[in-house]
């Protein structure tokens, strides 16, 4: 990972935990800087451009890390608002994640 995608991870690492929070501004601010945050690690800043993706395992486990979490939100959140930016979150990871996800 370059030192740019080494700091979105941390940054995603860090914002995970806050995903459940009590707070819906709080929730929804986190679950799209996430979804945001995502782009860093397509090559050219776009998470459609998969073909030339190199994605390494520290993206890889951000994605494990961020997945249930993020699916909590989906089932459960009672703000449709949260869960539909989850859902695009989750969107965005896996069509960056390419096979990871899809086997």
């Amino acid at each position: 990972m370059s030192m740019e995608q080494e700091l979105v991870a941390a940054l995603i690492r860090t914002t995970v935990h806050f995903i459940t929070d009590p707070n819906v501004t709080i929730r929804l601010a986190s679950v799209e800087l996430i979804s945001t945050a995502v782009q860093a690690f397509a090559p050219t800043g776009d998470p459609a451009d998969v073909k030339t993706a190199s994605i390494d395992n520290g993206y890889l486990q951000l994605v494990h890390s961020s997945w249930a979490p993020l699916l909590g939100r989906i089932r459960s959140d009672p703000v449709k608002s949260v869960a539909l930016a989850s859902l695009v979150a989750i969107s965005k990871q896996t069509r960056l994640a390419g096979r990871f996800l899809r086997d």
